[in-house]
């Protein structure tokens, strides 16, 4: 006996062109951000004219700040992906259309636009009010904060309907 499966199906060239676009876009963004971390992290430098890390990193045992720019620029494109990703995941389980979020295409785009001045796109006076360091901790806590955010609704979500709590150890009632 066949089985007619329910739920949302975003059939048709309209819809898997959009999908396709918002992917595209999400991931054109982040190869662009990830291609000029090395010009942005070499321009930090000449900027403070030294790389050693500000105090603060220093606390934390991290030597160089043109390492720190690289791994947030490249974190920041992993939170990009994940979110993403989860989204999609998501709405494949629950056969719901899948729309890109603001958060994973806008995020990675507003870091990429900061980093064209250091490729001379632009004037660098941006990079002289906000330096890169401060700008890329700023993006990846948005970002980060975004994808906790997500997932946590996602989570408290499934707990809700399955009138389940989470990550709680009820104990049992002694008879």
């Amino acid at each position: 006996m066949y089985v007619q499966e329910v739920g949302h199906k975003a059939l048709g060239t309209w819809a898997a062109t959009y999908q396709l676009l918002g992917l595209l876009t999400c991931t054109l963004t982040a190869a662009l951000e990830v291609a000029l971390t090395g010009t942005t992290a070499t321009y930090a430098t000449t900027l403070t004219h030294t790389d050693p890390a500000p105090a603060w990193l220093a606390a934390l045992g991290v030597s160089s700040e043109t390492a720190v720019i690289q791994r947030l620029s490249f974190s920041l494109f992993g939170l990009s992906y994940a979110l993403t990703a989860t989204e999609l995941i998501i709405a494949h389980m629950a056969k719901e259309p899948w729309h890109p979020s603001w958060p994973s295409v806008l995020i990675p785009a507003v870091w990429s636009a900061y980093q064209l001045q250091f490729v001379g796109v632009y004037p660098d006076v941006l990079a002289r009010v906000v330096p890169p360091l401060p700008a890329v901790c700023v993006l990846f806590a948005a970002m980060l904060t975004c994808y906790l955010a997500y997932v946590l609704g996602v989570v408290r979500q499934v707990c809700a309907f399955l009138n389940v709590r989470c990550f709680t150890i009820t104990h049992q009632k002694q008879l």
